[in-house]
C-alpha cells in the first residue's frame, strides 16, 4: 500500500472511497499501526476510536458494551444511544439496555450490533474517529454528524453526501490516487468520476442486462494470484468484507432464483452494485 501526504487536519471530515478490495480498510489499519510500514512515518495526535466493519460485541449487557468499563454518566449515555438511533431498539427489548447480548451477538441483528458499537464510540468521546463503513446501521451523512467537532476518517460507498465532506481520498490498487473536495475531484475526472458515474448508471440500469462482471467479481478475481483457483482461508479472513459479500452474491446470482432474501448482504460493497441489486 502506498499513502501520500494526504494528512487529515484537526476536526476535518475525510471520506475514503474506492471499489471493493482497493485497500480502504488497510488504510485505517495503517493509521492504527496494525500494518508495518516500509517507508515514512504515521503520526496520530490525540485519542482514537475505531469502529470496525464487522461489529465487535462482548457477551455482556447492552449498557456494558456501550460504557465499555468507563464510569456511567447517565446524561452522556442517553445522548449517545439516542444519537445512534438505539433508543427505540432498546425500548423493544424486554430488559431494555440490561439485555444481555449472547455469544458473538447472536441474539442481535447486524444493525443492532453496528449501532451499539457506534454508541460506544460516541460515549468514549475521543479526538479521532476511524469509521469503517458503518452505513449499514445509519446513513453516512448522519454518522458524520454524530462526531461534531471531531476528526473523522470514514470509509463509505455512499456518494450522495460526499459534497459535504472536507476531503475525499480515492483509492485504487492499494494507493491513494486522488484527494480533494467533491468539486475538485469531479473536475479532475478519472477514478472519482468513474465511481460517481457508476452509481448514476446503476440507477437507470436494466437489470436484465447486468452480468456477473458488473458486480465487480471479474475485476476482483483477475487481481487474485491464482484466479479462480485462489484459496479462501477459514471464514474468508484473507479477503475484505466487501470481497466476501461479492463472492456470496455471485453464488446466489448464479442460481438464478426469482426471489432473493438479502440480510444486509450489500452493506460492505459499493453503492452502484447495491443500487443494481
Amino acid at each position: 500500500m502506498t499513502i501520500t501526504d494526504d494528512t487529515p487536519t484537526h476536526r476535518q471530515k475525510v471520506a475514503v472511497c474506492g471499489s471493493v478490495g482497493t485497500g480502504k480498510s488497510s488504510l485505517l489499519y495503517a493509521i492504527l499501526g496494525e500494518i508495518s510500514k516500509t517507508l515514512g512515518t504515521v503520526g496520530v495526535f490525540g485519542s482514537i476510536a475505531y469502529v470496525i466493519q464487522t461489529s465487535w460485541i462482548q457477551s455482556r449487557t447492552i449498557q456494558d458494551n456501550i460504557s465499555n468499563g468507563k464510569p456511567m454518566e447517565r446524561s452522556k449515555y442517553e445522548k449517545s444511544i439516542k444519537a445512534c438511533a438505539l433508543d427505540k431498539d432498546i425500548e423493544a427489548f424486554n430488559h431494555g439496555d440490561l439485555t444481555k447480548i449472547g455469544q458473538r451477538g447472536l441474539n442481535m441483528s447486524g444493525v443492532h450490533k453496528q449501532r451499539i458499537q457506534l454508541a460506544r464510540a460516541v460515549y468514549n468521546d475521543v479526538d479521532i474517529y476511524l469509521l469503517d463503513d458503518p452505513s449499514s446501521a445509519l446513513y453516512a451523512d448522519t454518522t458524520t454528524t454524530l462526531f461534531n467537532k471531531k476528526t473523522i476518517i470514514l470509509i463509505t460507498h455512499e456518494v450522495e453526501f460526499l459534497s459535504s465532506i472536507d476531503n475525499i481520498l480515492v483509492m485504487k490498487d492499494d494507493k491513494v490516487t486522488q484527494s480533494g473536495n467533491y468539486e475538485e475531484l469531479l473536475m479532475a475526472g478519472t477514478a472519482f468520476e468513474e465511481l460517481v458515474k457508476a452509481h448514476k448508471d446503476a440507477i437507470t440500469a436494466d437489470i436484465g442486462q447486468i452480468l456477473i462482471d458488473k458486480y465487480q467479481l471479474k475485476t476482483t478475481i483477475m487481481n487474485l494470484p491464482h484466479l479462480l483457483d485462489s484459496l479462501v482461508s477459514d471464514e474468508g479472513e484473507n479477503w475484505s468484507a466487501g470481497q466476501r459479500q461479492l463472492f456470496c452474491l455471485g453464488r446466489v446470482l448464479l442460481r438464478r432464483n426469482k426471489i432473493l432474501v438479502l440480510d444486509e448482504a450489500t452493506a460492505s460493497i459499493d453503492s452502484a452494485t447495491d443500487t443494481i441489486l
